[in-house]
């Protein structure tokens, strides 16, 4: 087994979310996030199991991202009713 190497793995998450953006779930394909990671289809599965796994990681860590950035709005003082303005 490759060892994990952690540039590719955020590597891969960059463009897999890039070709999502582009191409869309119908036109996403695994050959197509490994040409334009410039790495083997086979090293994708290294770090994922499936394309499914790819695609949840990858929503995920968009969520997560998303909520962090939200939750550095608030304020202990900001009263709920400014949360909807």
């Amino acid at each position: 087994m490759r060892p994990y190497d952690t540039q590719k793995w955020f590597l891969l998450q960059n463009k897999a979310i890039e070709v999502l953006v582009r191409e869309g779930f119908t036109g996403f394909s695994m050959q197509k996030l490994a040409r334009e990671a410039g790495l083997s289809v086979g090293s994708i599965y290294t770090y994922y199991q499936d394309k499914d796994e790819l695609l949840l990681r990858c929503f995920g860590h968009a969520v997560g991202m998303e909520t962090g950035a939200a939750l550095r709005l608030f304020r202990p003082d900001m009263g709920l009713e400014k949360c909807y303005n």
